[in-house]
């Protein structure tokens, strides 16, 4: 499932729970953790907004598996507003995250920010690779404990019926 941020409500959020044929993974796009980025890209939620209906989900759901999108490099990105992508990314512990380098630029734009953004894209891959990529441990016993509630309701389907 993958919903926008200011459009997952807590009906959306009891549907999920309470029932057992929807997966419990939820792919939320961050896009960015700094709120002035956010913003300039037009979306509707910060970065606090982001990490409160987070820690609501996760309350809900405490064997979500969840992923993100994240877009490093958009127009007036400082080192401030990556620094706070990557503390949205501590705290939320995603399973994996798919990250992008803004794209859509002019060449004056490209070549004024060439250097920062190989800086920039080096940190992207060092640090999201640490965060993401490789999940804490209790990550890891989440992904174990979904699939094994999977496979015991399937066996207990497979001889109720």
């Amino acid at each position: 499932m993958t919903p926008n941020p200011k459009d997952f409500s807590d009906e959306l959020l009891s549907v999920i729970q309470e029932n057992e044929n929807i997966c419990n993974h939820i792919h939320l796009p961050l896009q960015s953790g700094s709120t002035a980025i956010l913003k300039r890209m037009n979306r509707h939620y910060t970065k606090e907004s982001y990490l409160s209906l987070l820690r609501k989900i996760k309350e809900s759901l405490p064997d979500l598996g969840l992923t993100t999108d994240i877009i490093v490099g958009f127009p007036g990105e400082t080192e401030e507003d990556f620094q706070d992508t990557l503390s949205v990314v501590r705290e939320a512990q995603f399973d994996s995250a798919f990250t992008f380098q803004y794209s859509k630029r002019s060449e004056l734009q490209l070549r004024s920010g060439k250097r920062w953004m190989k800086r920039l894209w080096r940190s992207v891959f060092r640090d999201y690779w640490i965060l993401c990529e490789n999940p804490p441990r209790s990550a890891k016993e989440r992904i174990l404990a979904r699939s094994w509630r999977s496979l015991w309701k399937s066996e207990i389907r497979k001889r109720i019926c």
